[in-house]
């Protein structure tokens, strides 16, 4: 039966409460800006299954050698197919591993306080003890030096024989270390919640505190970009001198973090499982999945491929950002006399000294057009080598996609990158207002007209 108003009309009080909640609710959908695009899963290249739960993993630069521990007190050494080449017994539980940028060596330290090396083939290079659980490991290249942190607040530094170089007493267990490829800095976080940074000769050079303990650290194989995250959801990534350049909170509890040589990307492994890899800017680029907590990430020059270990005793190793072919860009190079450094001279008696520099251009999505200086040259992703030094103009484009202008600065002998995630384009309506609001004012329009319909004037 149909109510009755005091005119005797139909009463809409309960037609206007719909009509209107239909409204509020049709406009604030229409009003809500869409934001970044879904997270988008990496491809799987290959998974290897361990005996045991795997503690922490590392992998060379190129790719070609990556070292995990698992529960099973094994060290693993594969190829860059998932192929088992070499397998060591740590003899007691091991806690952390690394590698040496060109595969030569793997450091691993063990929860009895064991610190190993072995090379390339699994052959015993030294071995020492901290007489406390070593949960950090780090090593540098060549006969560069190692760092180990345990628990009993202790940091060490040790030559390539395995002599200790200095021990250093620190705020809270050592929870994680890392080294570049000189050696030449040791960055250390600890369970309270600090982050260091010493010299080789054992001097600190700055601590600064985090918000949360350190679970884990990476330092970029140049020294110039350090990557921790802390309990506290944290991800941050600062310089050489302790700034930082970005910081971002998880939505997960973060256990493991790597970051790519050069220190453009940066992945962080959680306790979901997920595997998440981000842009040098802060942008989340890839997120892969793992069948438990992810104990162990890393990545190769580049990002192009990203591995990682977990509580499911696999190990898997997923594509990040493809490379790009090399394009040459022909350039003069200088031929000088050699007087002093380090350069070995040629058999002429003479050296090539480079004069020009290289740029890897790579986007999200893939296939953008690239301009450099107002000439356009290729698709993303590209490596433009033998580059003049100096100021130059990279504009990346893409159908549907905003256009991305980066400067960047080119060094004669070095590589430098420009990786940027294209922003969807958005479109105007033909009268030059945006096309939501043009439907909301056409759906408000209705909606007034209905509520006049019965009567709520």
């Amino acid at each position: 039966m149909q109510a009755i108003g005091k005119a005797g009309m139909p009463s809409g009080h309960g037609t206007g409460r719909a009509v209107c909640a239909f409204l509020m609710l049709l406009a604030a959908i229409l009003m809500v800006t869409p934001g970044s695009a879904a997270e988008v899963s990496g491809k799987l290249l290959w998974t290897y299954t361990a005996d045991n739960d795997v503690a922490d993993l590392a992998i060379s630069s190129d790719g070609d050698l990556i070292a995990a521990v698992d529960l099973s007190n094994n060290l693993l050494l594969l190829d860059h197919s998932g192929t088992l080449k070499e397998k060591y017994p740590t003899q007691y539980r091991p806690l952390a591993v690394d590698v040496a940028p060109g595969g030569e060596r793997i450091i691993f330290g063990t929860q009895n306080g064991g610190v190993t090396v072995v090379n390339g083939q699994a052959d015993l290079v030294w071995a020492t003890s901290l007489g406390s659980p070593a949960q950090a490991v780090a090593i540098a290249a060549g006969k560069g030096p190692a760092a180990a942190g345990s628990q009993n607040n202790r940091l060490s530094l040790l030559d390539a024989d395995g002599t200790t170089l200095w021990t250093l007493g620190t705020t809270g267990g050592v929870t994680a270390v890392g080294i570049p490829a000189k050696g030449d800095i040791i960055a250390s976080g600890t369970s309270q919640n600090n982050l260091a940074l010493f010299s080789d000769q054992g001097g600190e050079l700055w601590n600064i505190g985090l918000d949360g303990a350190v679970e884990d650290l990476a330092v970029s194989e140049n020294g110039s970009t350090i990557a921790v995250v802390t309990s506290r959801y944290r991800l941050v990534v600062c310089d050489r001198q302790g700034n930082k350049r970005w910081e971002t909170s998880l939505t997960v509890a973060p256990h493991s973090v790597g970051i790519s040589p050069e220190g453009s990307y940066v992945v962080v492994g959680a306790t979901d499982g997920k595997v998440t890899l981000f842009s040098e800017s802060g942008s989340p680029l890839h997120v892969f999945s793992m069948g438990g907590k992810v104990h162990g990430v890393d990545l190769t020059t580049g990002a192009e491929w990203v591995v990682a270990g977990a509580e499911d005793n696999r190990i898997a190793l997923f594509e990040g950002v493809p490379a790009g072919p090399r394009t040459p860009t022909p350039t003069p190079t200088a031929t000088v006399t050699a007087t002093t450094g380090p350069t070995e001279p040629g058999p002429t008696g003479t050296v090539v000294v480079p004069v020009t520099g290289d740029l890897t251009i790579r986007s999200i999505p893939p296939g953008a057009a690239i301009s450099l200086d107002g000439s356009p040259k290729g698709t993303t992703p590209l490596t433009l080598i033998g580059l003049s030094p100096g100021p130059h103009t990279v504009v990346i484009m893409a159908e549907g996609y905003d256009q991305a202008l980066q400067e960047v600065n080119i060094s004669a002998g070095m590589t430098a990158t420009v990786a940027v995630e294209l922003a969807p384009e958005t479109l105007p309506s033909p009268t030059g207002t945006p096309l939501i609001a043009a439907i909301l004012v056409g759906v408000l329009a209705a909606g007034i007209a209905i509520i006049w319909r019965y009567g709520l004037r």
